[in-house]
């Protein structure tokens, strides 16, 4: 059968030829069973020396392409030695002319068969007792809710198919998923995303599952010398350094001078500067430290800035030799916003077949799916707050010292190379603009801050006002923030100029080269923020709500501007589950009284009809029963009253007395939090215990704080709900103050609400209530982590008990012993559940 290249696999070849400057370029392609090239990435550019190193990515790919620059397509000695080479490996070898207009197959790729479904009786091989999971894994024990798990998920892929599974803690899920993704990988070639919402989850996968999977898998598949499988980590761009920009600043001690606003910014610079000589990694998780956004900005590698294969630095790039290996692996383990940004680039471009974000994938697993929606939102939405924006500016030219910023050091440049025109046009013309842009900027979000903040709502704990289509104020906010998008765009056109004027220059004289770069830079970004604040202004478009909140930072009041998508849903539901064969959505928390119908709805998922989603409740291993136990004070006084944040202290104190401390207690809002944890912690501390408190501490130190203490009370709010994992006794009771319902006055949220009830539902039963459940589902979850782990779920809010919802909250609970009275009756229920441990070893089993 003869081969064609599609058209966006043509232009990706030419565009690679070309960023190559014509040289040979080695590439990797899918072909569909029809002989169409549809997907292309670059392996290697050279010549035939490249070849060894190029063997090694070939797993996913079923062609290799190299370009003739001459245009001449006759293979040469040197081609048909790589022709046997791929052959050898089951792949086909085609030459192109650098136009990608004409190709000669050299070898034929092997066609694709028809796809090759996992069996599940390997599924059950591999999660047996006795079989190589078990053995490569060491402490190992077969679990049936794991293994119908695997075999669900395995469904999944042959069927092509959405599969949501709810999988109770300790199941070991990521085993369940990560397997059978494996094996339907291996067989039929093709790739995996991993999306996760956490650090935590991510570093265990990539460092201790994994692993284990490869071990097994080598065992698995007769394979012990070879690596049966690859896998990557994959981050945003801006994580990697460019040893690049590094040299350069480096080498020109006047450009260092010039980098840094002020002389903290100089000093942690210098810090970043020392580490990036001797940094082999060249990660930002490789940083001893976690230096300012706009320090570490000055070294990160960046797209707007990067030589590509003109680079000198380009082999011993950290950004590019992640992608290399991201394109050798099956599976590739990202982030939800990262995840997003791909999805978003492959849905404007409708290229799913090239590298945009990620390397291009067929399937995906959302681990921690409970978060998707907030993930989506958050993506597809925009916040605007003037520190953020004028710090953009700021790094152009730099308002707090003069002469500082990219701009003034870009001027020195020109100077240096005896470019004076354009020097000067930096002086006359860019620098006034940028002044102009800032002058604008600040009035905007000081009208802001006057205008909307006096009308803005007291309800929540930060002050805030939603657009709804009416025009005062919003009318004047608008035509202001239009104004600054107008303003960045006269800046942006005033660099556009002054990068044209430099031309072909900065690719001939490699001492402009940054100078152009800088500019191409520059014009991107300013592109971006236009596009930021034209967005905002936009009061047309329905899908977005828009809103203003107040916060406050030393005593000085300010605006952030916001605006997130009313559904995320419809967006889901076309761009993902019903382009993608297949996607699992896995969490411990999906359900809500045992139905998904609440995600589902949210995510877009109830449209898709039950041939194409399927829902699987995995439940947890643990004894409920045993382990744990959940206490509801009956007499505590109403949520929101005065004498409730007076009995919720005493609570706390009497609970942690008996506990010996060991204790999370979690909050919905940092004011509670605050207050809360003033009015206990003298009490706290005379019984000897060590209290910490979120935002005194960065979250990993206060953990590690806390599991070292043995005697910890960590009052914590949202980052403490979900994603933390303390095992054995240092954690054995977690304190709710109360129900975690949303902020009703929060603009999202009540947006949100509306919109159910113009659609004819009850916005507290479809909504609030369901996402509180939730929510209540991921803090207790903290808890019981282990087998042997024992504790006890503290809930200081009657309404668990005495409102008709609270047993939907119950419902939804694991089944553990539940005890509902008066604080004295409590007490002594959760002083005979911890005297308990203290008995002979065997009776804490």
């Amino acid at each position: 059968m003869a081969l064609s290249l599609l058209p966006e696999v043509q232009r990706e070849i030419i565009a690679a030829v070309d960023e190559a400057c014509g040289a040979e370029v080695f590439f990797g392609a899918a072909v569909s069973a029809a002989g169409k090239v549809a997907g292309v990435e670059v392996l290697a550019r050279g010549d035939a020396d490249e070849v060894p190193a190029m063997l090694a990515t070939l797993d996913v790919w079923d062609l290799v392409i190299h370009n003739h620059p001459s245009g001449d397509l006759r293979p040469s000695k040197a081609d048909l030695g790589v022709a046997a080479a791929v052959a050898s490996a089951g792949k086909g070898f085609a030459i192109v002319d650098n136009r990608a207009s004409r190709m000669y197959v050299v070898v034929e790729p092997p066609l694709p068969a028809e796809r090759t479904p996992v069996a599940e009786e390997d599924v059950e091989r591999f999660f047996a007792s006795d079989g190589p999971l078990a053995a490569a894994a060491g402490e190992y024990e077969s679990r049936p809710g794991q293994l119908a798990m695997a075999k669900s998920v395995a469904d999944a892929f042959n069927a092509e198919r959405v599969c949501a599974v709810e999988a109770g803690t300790g199941s070991g899920k990521s085993f369940a998923y990560l397997a059978p993704a494996i094996m339907y990988a291996k067989a039929n070639r093709v790739r995996v995303i991993v999306a996760t919402g956490t650090i935590n989850l991510q570093e265990q996968l990539i460092g201790k599952d994994l692993p284990v999977l490869r071990r097994a898998f080598g065992a698995f598949w007769d394979a012990p010398k070879e690596e049966p499988f690859q896998y990557a980590l994959i981050k945003g761009r801006g994580n990697y350094l460019c040893r690049r920009r590094v040299k350069e600043l480096l080498a020109e001690p006047e450009q260092l001078a010039l980098a840094a606003e002020d002389d903290r910014e100089q000093a942690e610079l210098d810090q970043v500067l020392a580490w990036a000589v001797r940094t082999e990694e060249g990660t930002l998780s490789d940083l001893p430290f976690h230096p300012r956004a706009g320090v570490w900005e000055h070294v990160q590698s960046d797209g707007d800035r990067c030589f590509g294969v003109r680079c000198p630095e380009f082999r011993a790039c950290a950004y590019f030799r992640a992608r290399m290996q991201a394109s050798r692996a099956s599976i590739l383990v990202v982030n939800h916003h990262l995840f997003f940004a791909d999805l978003a680039a492959r849905s404007e471009s409708g290229n799913r077949t090239a590298t945009l974000v990620l390397p291009p994938w067929q399937h995906v697993i959302f681990d921690e799916a409970h978060d998707l929606e907030d993930a989506a939102s958050s993506f597809f939405g925009t916040t605007l707050a003037a520190h953020g924006v004028l710090r953009r500016l700021g790094k152009l030219k730099s308002a707090k010292r003069a002469g500082r910023g990219a701009l003034p050091a870009l001027q020195a440049r020109l100077l240096r190379a005896g470019e004076t025109a354009l020097a000067a046009e930096i002086e006359g013309a860019v620098g006034p603009a940028i002044d102009g842009a800032r002058a604008l900027v600040g009035s905007f979000f000081d009208l802001v801050r006057d205008r909307v903040g006096a009308r803005a709502g007291t309800g929540g704990p930060e002050p805030s006002l939603r657009y709804r289509g009416e025009d005062d104020p919003w009318g004047e906010v608008f035509r202001a923030c239009l104004e600054c998008a107008a303003s960045v765009g006269g800046l942006k056109a005033h660099i556009a100029k002054l990068r044209d004027a430099l031309g072909d220059r900065g690719d001939d004289d490699e001492s402009l080269r940054p100078a152009a770069t800088e500019l191409h830079a520059a014009c991107r970004r300013l592109d971006a923020l236009q596009r930021e604040l034209e967005f905002f202004a936009d009061a047309r478009d329905t899908e977005q709500v828009r809103w203003v909140e107040m916060r406050t930072y030393q005593k000085r009041a300010y605006a952030v501007c916001r605006a997130a998508p009313l559904l995320v849903g419809p967006q889901l539901e076309e761009h993902l589950w019903r382009t993608t064969p297949t996607c699992v959505l896995t969490s411990a928390t999906l359900s809500v009284d045992g139905k998904i119908a609440y995600l589902a709805d949210r995510l877009g998922l109830s449209g898709l009809g039950g041939t194409r989603f399927a829902f699987l409740q995995v439940p947890s291993p643990f004894d409920w029963e045993r382990q744990a136990v959940l206490l509801v004070p009956a007499d505590i006084a109403e949520v929101g009253t005065p004498l409730f944040a007076e009995e919720c202290t005493e609570w706390i104190v009497e609970a942690c007395r008996i506990t010996r401390g060991r204790a999370f207690v979690l909050f919905t809002s940092y004011g509670m939090l605050e207050q809360q944890h003033r009015a206990a912690r003298a009490a706290l501390e005379d019984l000897q215990l060590e209290v910490l408190a979120q935002k005194a501490l960065p979250r990993t130190q206060l953990l590690a704080r806390f599991k070292e203490s043995g005697r910890g009370v960590l009052f914590g709010t949202d980052s403490f709900w979900q994603g933390v994992d303390v095992r054995g006794e240092a954690l054995s009771c977690v304190i709710i103050a109360r129900l975690p319902f949303e902020v009703p006055t929060e603009p999202l949220q009540v947006a949100r609400m509306e919109d159910i009830k113009a659609r004819g539902k009850d916005p507290f039963r479809a909504f609030a209530l369901p996402q509180a459940v939730l929510k209540l589902r991921q803090g207790f979850g903290r808890l019981i982590r282990s087998r042997t782990d024992r504790g006890a779920v503290i809930v200081l809010d009657k309404r668990m008990a005495t409102r008709s919802y609270g047993r939907i909250f119950m419902r939804s609970l694991p089944p553990v012993r539940a005890v509902v009275g008066d604080r004295g009756r409590l007490l002594a229920a959760l002083a005979e559940f911890f005297g308990e441990r203290a008995r002979p070893a065997e009776k804490c089993v």
